[in-house]
């Protein structure tokens, strides 16, 4: 059976950057590239604290942790575990790379 784990993400914001006395616009964030490094990111993190599972991160409208095909004996500590690690592997981005310009 393949326990496949999918950490749905939900991008920040747009970024508000004053361009001058009364101005501002705002910039997109990369969502691509941002779900791209979490994926990177996150995988060594699962497999080390959870072998055996396939990992997907995809952008959704509200945050969570589904598990496709199985269930875990603790999905609220696992749950808790991946939402940990997402935040592991946020702390260290650089913002600049992963905002439109």
């Amino acid at each position: 059976m393949n326990k496949r784990v999918v950490v749905r993400f939900v991008p920040p914001a747009p970024v508000k950057v004053s361009t001058g006395k009364g101005t501002s616009r705002l910039r997109a964030w990369k969502t691509d590239k941002l779900i791209e490094f979490l994926e990177v990111g996150l995988a060594p993190l699962v497999a080390q604290q959870f072998p055996d599972i396939e990992l997907s991160v995809i952008e959704s409208r509200a945050a969570d942790v589904r598990f496709e095909g199985w269930k875990p004996e603790k999905p609220t500590a696992m749950r808790e575990a991946i939402g940990e690690m997402v935040g592991t592997v946020m702390e260290d981005i650089e913002a600049e790379e992963f905002l439109e310009a």
